[in-house]
């Protein structure tokens, strides 16, 4: 049997993280539509991916520690499958420990709602730490996600600096064989790299940051095509501004 784990740090109690999982309200602000009569362990809980309902039974749980859903929809490729919350606290954070277990076999399904899943735990740490989650009605349509016979159908990906978040749609990303788009990877490069720069120096450097890199993108394709430059020189100047603009 295959197994999709994941690892999230919140800056928030197990019991605040609990809620978010332990509630149909809390889950449709981070995941998805839910739907319990009575949540509570043993009981029935649905999920609604855009609007195909997906049927649980609440396994376990386990106040603030361990929440466990079991699929029980058979035209589902969750079927059978279960998925289980753990929450730990760790200083002033939360370690959630999320583990989708019982799949048959690795296949692009699988793989593409590990994915998902990594893209709906980074909501559930913004909903906590910064009031405002992403669930499956704000994230983007992912070509090749899971629908109706799969679980979520939409889903992004999340890209972490040292402050703040910066998104990007799978389809943008494109990190395959190909390779990445230039301007994209250069956003991701800058984000990286130069994050922790621009924090050190205050929210008043950051903004003037912000500001004079974002002229360069939009001077990038007229600078270089005014110069006859080839039409991959946008996506280079791009990539060397991120990376040597301060």
């Amino acid at each position: 049997m295959a197994q999709i784990a994941h690892l999230v740090r919140i800056r928030a109690t197990p019991e605040k993280v609990y809620q978010r999982v332990a509630s149909t309200a809390g889950i449709a602000e981070w995941f998805t539509q839910a739907f319990s009569p009575d949540y509570r362990e043993g009981g029935t809980l649905e999920l609604r991916f855009d609007d195909e309902p997906v049927s649980f039974t609440i396994a376990e749980l386990t106040e603030p520690s361990r929440i466990v859903w079991h699929c029980t929809t058979k035209e589902n490729s969750w079927f059978n499958t279960d998925i289980a919350f753990e929450f730990e606290a760790s200083g002033d954070r939360t370690v959630v420990r999320l583990d989708h277990a019982g799949w048959p076999e690795v296949t692009d399904r699988f793989r593409d709602c590990s994915m998902s899943w990594a893209y709906f735990l980074e909501s559930l740490r913004s909903l906590l730490e910064e009031g405002r989650g992403t669930p499956e009605s704000l994230a983007p349509a992912c070509e090749g996600a899971p629908g109706s016979a799969g679980g979520p159908g939409r889903r992004r990906v999340a890209v972490r600096g040292s402050r703040g978040v910066g998104r990007w749609t799978v389809e943008q990303l494109k990190l395959g064989p190909v390779g990445a788009p230039p301007a994209i990877a250069a956003r991701v490069l800058a984000g990286i790299l130069l994050g922790p720069f621009a924090a050190r120096r205050g929210n008043q450097r950051r903004v003037w940051f912000m500001l004079a890199l974002a002229g360069c993108f939009v001077l990038a394709g007229p600078a270089t095509s005014a110069l006859g430059l080839p039409a991959s020189a946008p996506g280079l100047v791009r990539i060397a501004v991120n990376l040597c603009v301060i």
